[in-house]
C-alpha cells in the first residue's frame, strides 16, 4: 500500500510540474532530507545553523530602519 501512494504523489507531481510554464517552474523549491547517519550532516547541521543566524540579524537590522 504505501509504495502504490508513494507512486500516485509521483505521477500527481509529475502532472502538476508539466502544467508549471516555465517562469513559474523557477519557483519551485527542492527539499532534502540529510539524516543524522549522512557522513556530512554535523557540517550541513552547523552551516544551515549559521544561515538562519545571519538571516535573523539581517531581519533585525532592517526592521530597526
Amino acid at each position: 500500500m504505501g509504495q502504490r501512494t508513494y507512486h500516485n504523489k509521483l505521477r500527481r507531481y509529475q502532472r502538476l510540474r508539466q502544467k508549471q510554464t516555465e517562469q513559474q517552474y523557477e519557483d519551485l523549491t527542492e527539499r532534502h532530507i540529510i539524516r543524522p547517519a549522512h557522513p556530512k550532516y554535523a557540517v550541513l547541521n552547523h552551516f544551515s545553523h549559521v544561515a538562519n543566524n545571519v538571516y535573523n540579524q539581517g531581519l533585525y537590522r532592517a526592521r530597526l530602519v
